[in-house]
């Protein structure tokens, strides 16, 4: 039988099933709690987890979670695949890797985000200030050189 199911390709189908098995002899007869890393969602899909919506329908799925950012014309400059993360923990991340590279005005989420608004619009301002400050130093040291050359021209002359 092992050549047979090696040859159909089968051994990773067996593995899960002897992995559901034991995940059901713990939980219905042993009385165990599983530990959430240990649950299998999909046996086609294993990257599969469980989302939990808190809304009223649905209240959860079973996929992948991802953050797609686009910009004012609706194109796609950003996005994100979790890894085992809430989308509340990822804000920062996208902050910190968008912030640099595109001017921001206005950011929006949907209610997963809602805590992070304000560190994300403190990053703007924080970002924006940090420009200003730099175009500041830059106008200083124009300044600065002009002055310069202004006292070298008077002692040359």
């Amino acid at each position: 039988m092992s050549d047979l199911a090696r040859i159909l390709g089968l051994e990773r189908f067996i593995a899960l099933m002897d992995k559901h098995i034991d995940l059901v002899e713990r939980r219905l007869i042993k009385g165990e709690k599983i530990p959430h890393a240990e649950k299998l969602f999909s046996i086609f899909e294993d990257y599969t987890e469980w989302i939990t919506k808190g809304k009223l329908r649905p209240k959860f799925e079973l996929g992948k979670r991802t953050s797609i950012t686009s910009d004012q014309y609706g194109l796609i400059i950003d996005c994100l695949i979790h890894e085992n993360e809430a989308d509340s923990k990822v804000v920062i991340k996208i902050a910190d890797r968008l912030l640099p590279k595109h001017k921001i005005g206005t950011w929006s989420f949907d209610k997963g985000y809602r805590a992070f608004k304000r560190y994300v619009a403190l990053s703007v301002v924080a970002y924006n200030l940090h420009k200003i400050g730099r175009e500041l130093i830059k106008q200083e040291l124009k300044k600065k050189e002009k002055t310069r050359w202004r006292k070298v021209r008077k002692l040359a002359a």
